[in-house]
């Protein structure tokens, strides 16, 4: 991906999400616990909370220079919403998700 310039930042976070899910499955199957935190359902959590905090680290570690590197061209975005017909403001990110939704259901049905 010569394009990019920092893909390997895209890399760490995406493999710290990829591993978070069965870190925060193992977290939440200790929930159910005896009387004031019994014996071994805490001792569970520990190292996956861990985990799951070095995980959240290491990925924004990673990818602030792949944000601070972000060059945003607003005048294409915008031209780029308008031609979809979904507005001129790139805050109605919520109008691009519903129709690319929308489209997909209707492809499906």
């Amino acid at each position: 991906m010569a394009h990019k310039r920092n893909q390997t930042g895209c890399q760490v976070a995406m493999s710290a999400a990829i591993r978070s899910p069965g870190l925060a499955s193992a977290v939440l199957s200790g929930l159910p616990q005896e009387h004031e935190r019994g014996l071994g359902g805490w001792q569970a959590e520990a190292p996956g909370l861990a985990s799951l905090f070095e995980l959240a680290h290491g990925a924004l570690a990673a990818l602030r220079p792949v944000i601070e590197g972000l060059d945003v061209d607003t005048v294409t975005l915008r031209r780029n919403l308008i031609r979809e017909d979904v507005g001129a403001d790139a805050g109605q990110s919520a109008a691009l998700v519903r129709r690319v939704l929308d489209d997909r259901a209707r492809k499906e049905r």
